[in-house]
């Protein structure tokens, strides 16, 4: 599958999130397309996904994709942090 940068939504070290249409083709209850948010690490000639996010309420998803990014671009631990991500 190809994608535009500008569904990257965030980058952080070797780890990025992507957005990408819901693999089950979920819509919200306005009809739109659901989306999940994934994080893949880099690994040069290809990208390994990492872990995946998707929830009814696409800005949590979102928020705790961006905040599991960061705690593996840090080298950090699982915790408790990750589930009460907000966005700033």
């Amino acid at each position: 599958m190809a994608y535009k940068e500008s569904d990257i939504m965030h980058e952080a070290g070797d780890f990025f999130v992507l957005r990408q249409p819901n693999a089950y083709g979920r819509k919200t209850a306005e009809g739109k397309t659901r989306h999940d948010y994934n994080v893949y690490r880099n690994e040069g000639t290809h990208s390994v996904r990492c872990g995946v996010f998707t929830l009814p309420d696409e800005a949590r998803a979102l928020a705790m994709a961006i905040a599991e990014c960061e705690r593996r671009a840090s080298g950090g631990r699982p915790d408790v942090a990750l589930w009460n991500a907000t966005i700033a």
